[in-house]
């Protein structure tokens, strides 16, 4: 097995925590990819030389909106976010995605650019693929190719949903969209959250969901503290979600 590569400055200041060179890890990865579930094993381990594996610290941008697309992400461990910025400056979070996918478009063409920026939120292991090798494996492996494909599909048909959201929803019913959604996935009342966090999710301004939320405690719906948010009474903040209030 071999020992990980110690982190060069000019690396460090590109976000790395470290590379990773260990070779049973890299082939366990890549058999667990669903977009290489068609190849055998010795496709598998050819694959391997035309990826690099790093760890890539917390809050680092992976790439911007506008970005040259040169690098084609897989997610081992940690988590990455995608996001927009408008003319503005307000960002928009789209999607938060966990181990198991992939990142970015797919880099083919000398002049194609990334349509949202992508942010680590917890310290990720990534396998990256050039542009040149990526078309190499699509080449040599049209099912790959495919999977993506259909991955890019499912993807887009979520994101043109988020953005219906946005579109047809107003402030208070899309806030209480993220609060519901962070409710039925935590299974807990008490959510651990920023405004300017939930500003992100619902495509405002901080000052914008301070208020909001302000309202929403008048009504009894839920409380406010430092760092997080309470929900008091979840059915009628589902209600707000799905306008059945008034």
């Amino acid at each position: 097995m071999e020992k990980n590569r110690q982190v060069k400055p000019e690396l460090a200041k590109q976000g790395v925590l470290q590379m990773r060179n260990d070779v049973d890890l890299k082939l366990r990865f890549l058999h667990e990819q669903d977009i290489f579930r068609d190849l055998g094993h010795r496709d598998i381990q050819a694959l391997m030389t035309q990826l690099t594996m790093v760890e890539k610290r917390r809050g680092w941008e992976l790439y911007n909106q506008g970005d040259l697309v040169n690098s084609f992400y897989l997610l081992k461990s940690g988590s990455v976010k995608l996001y927009r910025v408008d003319a503005g400056g307000h960002r928009l979070e789209l999607a938060s995605l966990e181990p198991g996918t992939f990142i970015g478009e797919v880099p083919l063409g000398n002049s194609a650019r990334q349509n949202v920026c992508a942010q680590v939120t917890d310290d990720a292991l990534l396998c990256v693929i050039s542009r040149d090798n990526l078309s190499d494996i699509f080449r040599r492996y049209p099912s790959v190719a495919m999977r993506v494909i259909e991955a890019l599909n499912t993807r887009v048909g979520y994101l043109e949903a988020q953005l219906a959201t946005f579109v047809y929803k107003d402030l208070p019913s899309r806030l209480a969209m993220v609060l519901v959604d962070r409710y039925d996935t935590g299974k807990s009342r008490k959510i651990r959250t920023t405004h300017q966090e939930l500003a992100d999710l619902t495509g405002t301004i901080r000052e914008t969901v301070t208020r909001t939320l302000a309202q929403f405690k008048v009504r009894g719906v839920l409380e406010v503290s430092r760092g997080a948010v309470t929900i008091v009474d979840p059915e009628a903040l589902r209600a707000i979600a799905e306008d059945r209030s008034n």
